[in-house]
């Protein structure tokens, strides 16, 4: 298995966004929230969940593990890491309504990490005025990177933020940290 392939990719970027959107239908039906009201950790959490689920079908003579909040460089535990037998680590970081700082500094904490023995993604979910759609300074900021390669299309839905009145949408975003 070659976890660096678009189809793998495209995959996780499919769970990801499965999970989004599942979280915020129930949600808003059972409790009148939205996904920002979800931590990151429980995404990631569940996104994991997901993924290794996936890959595990589509890999059965595979080995798949998942962990989060795991310390495998320099600056701090990971979101989440995925494992297999031949084949790098999957290392992803999430972000969730945060500023375009937060993003970037995960995208450095990504590049640090050894591209031949990780495999980097990086996913935000943005809290973005109806009039500032379909894409905010914070994907801009990541998207200037030359070095990040988005993952399919962005992913936009209606949501509810305990921090804003009005019509707020979510825009989920994945992003692949190319070899450097």
């Amino acid at each position: 298995m070659n976890p660096q392939s678009d189809d793998v990719l495209k995959k996780i970027n499919e769970q990801i966004v499965k999970v989004a959107i599942k979280e915020e239908e129930e949600l808003s039906q059972a409790f009148r929230k939205g996904i920002f009201f979800m931590p990151e950790l429980a995404l990631a959490y569940a996104a994991g969940k997901a993924i290794a689920k996936a890959l595990a079908a589509t890999y059965p003579n595979e080995s798949v593990a998942w962990t989060r909040e795991e310390r495998i460089g320099p600056d701090g535990p990971s979101d989440l890491i995925i494992s297999g037998v031949g084949w790098r680590k999957l290392v992803i970081e999430f972000k969730v309504s945060q500023g375009d700082s937060d993003y970037l500094a995960d995208i450095a904490k990504l590049k640090r990490l050894d591209p031949a023995k990780y495999i980097r993604v990086f996913c935000a979910l943005c809290d973005v005025k109806e009039s500032d759609l379909p894409i905010d300074a914070r994907i801009q900021a990541v998207e200037r990177d030359s070095s990040v390669k988005r993952i399919g299309d962005l992913t936009a839905f209606r949501t509810k933020h305990l921090a804003y009145v009005g019509n707020i949408y979510c825009v989920l975003g994945v992003w692949a940290i190319l070899l450097t």
